[in-house]
C-alpha cells in the first residue's frame, strides 16, 4: 500500500484556506472601494457647496482691500519664497513683510467669518487666495485656521495642472480635487469665485481632510481580514476529523459555491452558501452552516453601507438647504450677492437671444459708516434693514443685496415702464422717515439711487447698464453731500 504523500484531508484543508482567503479579500476590497468611492463623492459636493456658501457669505468689498494690500507687497517683492520652500531660511522675513496686514481690522473681520464658516462645518480649512496671471501662482489673502496650521498672507503655492483653469476659466472655480501631500495629506479642496460689482477679486477655498476616514477604512479592513482568519483556523481544525467518504463530494459543492460566489457580477447581497442543502450530520454540515454565517455578516456589512448611502443622501440634502440660505442674505432676507449674479447670468442670456428689456436701480446708504462708529454696528445693522424695508415697500421687483450697504433692484415688466415714478416713491418715503426728528438717527435713514436701463445693441452685457446706474448713483451721492 502506497504512502499518501498528501492525504485527501490535508488537500481539503488546504482548498478550504484558498478559498475563504480569496472570498475574503474580494469581499474586503469591494466594501473599501465602495465605501472609498461614497465617501470621497460626498466628500467633494460638500467642499463645493460650502465654497460657494464662503464665497457668497464674506464681505467682497473688504475682500478686495485685504487682497489689494497683499498684492501690493506680493508684487513689489523681488525674492518671494513659496510654501514649497518654507525651510528656506529666508521665509521667515519674507512672510514678516505682511505681518502688519494680519493685525488690521479688515483681515481680523474676514478672518472670523470664515473661522464661523469653518467651526460650524466639518472642513479642515477654509481661506481666500489670489490667482496671480504674472506669476501664475495661488496667493494666500487669508486663512481661518488656528495656530501653528494658519497659513500667512502672501504665501504662495505655484499653479499645476489641477489647478491651471483658475486661470483659463476663473468663473468656473476649482473643480474638487484629490490630493496627498507630505505637508497636508490626504485632502479634498474645492474653490469658487468670490465677486465685486461683477468682477472676480479673489476664490474661496475649502480642504477636506480625508486621513481620518483612510484610517477608519485601513481598521475596518485590518478586523474584518483578522475575523475571516479566525474563522479560517476553526474551518481548518473542523475539517482534520473529516473521513474521505463524508467529505469529497460535501467539499467539492462548497468549492463550486465559493468560485461561483466570486465570479457573481452581482456586486450585491448575496445567498449562494444560504441556499446550499447540506446535511452530513458532521463537521462538513458545521463548515457549511459556517460559511452561511460569513455570508451573512457579509451580507449585514452591505446593508450598512446602504444605510450609510442615505445618510448621505440626507447630508446632501442639507447642503441643498445651505445652498438655497446662501441666495439670501441673512440680515435683511432679500436676495444676496450670489442670488444677484444668478440672476445677472439669465440676464445675459436673454440678451444674447435678443429678449431682454431690464432696468438697473442701485440704491447706497448714506451716513452708514456715522452710524457705525456713533452708535455701534448694531444700528448700523438697523439702518441697514431700514433702507432694505422702504426699498421693499415701494418696489416690486426683486431686491439684492451686493455690498455692505448697497442694493441692486432689476426692473422688469410693468414695473420698468413706471422706473422713474417708483424712484421718486421710493424718495419720498426715504425722505418722510428723514425728516421726522421724533425717529432715532438710524431710523432718520438717507440714500442716493442711481438708475439705467437697458439699452439693445449697445449693452452687451448686463454689466454695462450696472455701470451706467452706479455712475448716476454716485453723481447723487456727491450732490446730496454738497447740496446747501
Amino acid at each position: 500500500m502506497n504512502k499518501m504523500r498528501f492525504p485527501l484531508k490535508y488537500k481539503t484543508i488546504l482548498l478550504l484556506v484558498i478559498i475563504i482567503a480569496i472570498s475574503s479579500i474580494v469581499s474586503v476590497l469591494m466594501c473599501r472601494n465602495l465605501v472609498r468611492r461614497i465617501i470621497t463623492q460626498e466628500y467633494s459636493n460638500q467642499a463645493e457647496d460650502l465654497a460657494a456658501v464662503a464665497a457668497n457669505s464674506i464681505e467682497s468689498d473688504r475682500t478686495r482691500r485685504v487682497r489689494d494690500r497683499v498684492m501690493d507687497i506680493y508684487r513689489v517683492t523681488d525674492k518671494r519664497i513659496s510654501d514649497e520652500d518654507s525651510d528656506d531660511p529666508g521665509y521667515g522675513d519674507y512672510i514678516a513683510k505682511y505681518q502688519d496686514i494680519e493685525h488690521s481690522a479688515d483681515y481680523v473681520i474676514l478672518r472670523d467669518d470664515l473661522r464661523t464658516i469653518q467651526d460650524r462645518s466639518s472642513a479642515t480649512y477654509v481661506y481666500i487666495y489670489y490667482v496671480d496671471p504674472e506669476t501664475e501662482a495661488m496667493v494666500y489673502v487669508c486663512d481661518a485656521a488656528y495656530g501653528d496650521e494658519i497659513t500667512h498672507p502672501g504665501s504662495f503655492d505655484p499653479l499645476d495642472d489641477d489647478n491651471r483653469t483658475l486661470l483659463t476659466k476663473p468663473e468656473a472655480g476649482l473643480s474638487p480635487i484629490e490630493s496627498s501631500t507630505k505637508e497636508y495629506g490626504w485632502l479634498i479642496s474645492a474653490g469658487q469665485p468670490i465677486y465685486d460689482r461683477g468682477e472676480i477679486v479673489a476664490f474661496a477655498g475649502v480642504d477636506y481632510s480625508m486621513d481620518v476616514i483612510n484610517s477608519i477604512v485601513r481598521n475596518y479592513i485590518v478586523s474584518t481580514a483578522a475575523a475571516m482568519v479566525f474563522l479560517c483556523v476553526i474551518l481548518c481544525l473542523i475539517a482534520i476529523a473529516i473521513v474521505d467518504r463524508t467529505i469529497v463530494q460535501p467539499i467539492n459543492t462548497l468549492s463550486a459555491a465559493a468560485q461561483t460566489y466570486q465570479s457573481d457580477d452581482n456586486a450585491g447581497i448575496h445567498f449562494n452558501f444560504a441556499d446550499l442543502d447540506i446535511k452530513t450530520g458532521d463537521e462538513i454540515e458545521v463548515l457549511a452552516d459556517s460559511m452561511s454565517r460569513m455570508e451573512h455578516d457579509i451580507n449585514t456589512h452591505i446593508t450598512n453601507l446602504l444605510q450609510t448611502t442615505e445618510e448621505l443622501n440626507t447630508s446632501r440634502k442639507r447642503a441643498g438647504e445651505l445652498e438655497a440660505l446662501a441666495n439670501r442674505d441673512a440680515l435683511t432676507g432679500v436676495g444676496s450677492k450670489r442670488a444677484y449674479n444668478i440672476k445677472v447670468e439669465k440676464i445675459n442670456r436673454d440678451i444674447e437671444l435678443g429678449t431682454a428689456d431690464f432696468g438697473f436701480a442701485i440704491i447706497d446708504l448714506n451716513g452708514l459708516k456715522n452710524i457705525n462708529d456713533t452708535y455701534g454696528h448694531k444700528t448700523g445693522d438697523l439702518a441697514i434693514k431700514n433702507i432694505c424695508d422702504i426699498a421693499q415697500s415701494v418696489f416690486g421687483s426683486p431686491i439684492y443685496r451686493i455690498g455692505g450697504d448697497e442694493f441692486v433692484v432689476i426692473l422688469e415688466g410693468e414695473e420698468l415702464k413706471r422706473a422713474d415714478i417708483k424712484i421718486d416713491e421710493f424718495y419720498d418715503a426715504v425722505a418722510k422717515k428723514h425728516d421726522n426728528e421724533r425717529l432715532e438717527p438710524w431710523e432718520r435713514v438717507d440714500a442716493a439711487v442711481g438708475y439705467s436701463r437697458y439699452i439693445p445693441d449697445r449693452d452687451k452685457q448686463a454689466v454695462y447698464a450696472f455701470n451706467r446706474a452706479d455712475e448716476s448713483m454716485y453723481q447723487h451721492k456727491y450732490q446730496m453731500k454738497h447740496r446747501s
